[in-house]
C-alpha cells in the first residue's frame, strides 16, 4: 500500500491530538485508525532516516566508515540495517566480508 501525504494529512485531521507522538497506550484500543496512522508515520520516518544514512554512506571513504557507523547508530538506525548497508559497500575489496572493526 502506498501512503501519500494526502492520506497522512487525512489521518492527522481525524486524530484527537496534534502530535502523533503524544498519546497513551489506551488510545490504540479506542482509536485503531489513528494507531495505524501513527505506525505508518513512524515507518515513514525510519525509512527516511535509513535513506539518509545510505546516501551519506555513498560519500564515505574507508577512513571515515567508523565515524559514519557510530553517527547513524546514535540516530536510532538499527544495527542490522547499518550492517546491510555497509556490507555491499565493502564487498569489492573484501570479497563480500563485512568490516567487523568498524562495527564496534
Amino acid at each position: 500500500m502506498v501512503t501519500t501525504s494526502a492520506t497522512l494529512s487525512a489521518c492527522y485531521r481525524r486524530m484527537p491530538y496534534a502530535d502523533p507522538g503524544t498519546h497513551n497506550a489506551l488510545d490504540d484500543d479506542r482509536y485503531p485508525r489513528q494507531a495505524v496512522c501513527r505506525r505508518r508515520e513512524r515507518t515513514r520516518r525510519y525509512e527516511r532516516l535509513t535513506g539518509q544514512a545510505q546516501t551519506d554512506l555513498a560519500w564515505q571513504t574507508a577512513g571515515t566508515l567508523g565515524t559514519w557507523y557510530r553517527r547513524w547508530k546514535q540516530q536510532t538506525v538499527q544495527e542490522a540495517d547499518l550492517q546491510r548497508m555497509l556490507c555491499p559497500w565493502h564487498a569489492p575489496e573484501a570479497g563480500g566480508a563485512c568490516l567487523p572493526e568498524v562495527m564496534k
